[in-house]
C-alpha cells in the first residue's frame, strides 16, 4: 500500500511541477517580465541614477551612525536633511521611478498568482503578498483564475 501512495504522489509532484514550469515560461513571456527587465537594464547603465543612489546610500549610512542619539548629536538635523535631500533626488529620477514602477507591477501579478493558488486550496489559507497596498479584495488585475 505504501509504495502505491507514494507513486501516485510522485505522479502528482510531477504534474505540479510542469505546471510550475508552464507558469514560469507565461510569466517570462508576458510584457510585465519584460518591462521589468528593461527598466532593471536601464537601471543599471544609468550613471547619473547610480551616482543619486550611492549619495543616498553614504548619507544614510552617516545618519544612521548618529540617528540613536537624536538631536543630542552633532549635525543631527544636517544629517537628517542631507539623507532626506538624496532620498528625493533618487525618488525623483525618472530611471528609478520607472524601475521602481515596473518591480511593483511584476510584484503584484506574482503576489496575485500567489492568492490564486492559495485560494484553490482553502480561502483560510494566508499570503503574505509584501506589498501594503496590495488588496486581496478585489478580482486579479493581471491575472484571472480560470475554475
Amino acid at each position: 500500500m505504501t509504495g502505491v501512495l507514494k507513486l501516485i504522489i510522485t505522479e502528482n509532484l510531477l504534474e505540479v511541477t510542469d505546471q510550475v514550469d508552464t507558469l514560469v515560461a507565461s510569466l517570462k513571456q508576458s510584457d510585465v517580465y519584460k518591462t521589468y527587465l528593461a527598466a532593471k537594464a536601464n537601471l543599471a547603465v544609468d550613471t547619473a541614477a547610480e551616482k543619486k543612489i550611492q549619495g543616498f546610500r553614504e548619507a544614510s549610512e552617516k545618519f544612521d551612525l548618529i540617528k540613536d542619539y537624536g538631536s543630542y548629536a552633532p549635525d543631527f538635523k544636517k544629517l537628517r536633511r542631507t539623507a532626506r535631500h538624496a532620498k528625493r533626488q533618487v525618488d525623483l529620477d525618472p530611471t528609478v521611478a520607472h524601475f521602481r514602477r515596473s518591480e511593483m507591477d511584476l510584484q503584484t501579478i506574482l503576489d496575485e498568482i500567489g492568492l490564486a493558488i492559495a485560494n484553490s486550496v482553502s480561502k483560510d489559507v494566508k499570503v503574505a503578498t509584501g506589498n501594503p497596498f496590495f488588496t486581496t479584495g478585489r478580482p486579479g488585475k493581471h491575472c484571472q483564475v480560470k475554475g
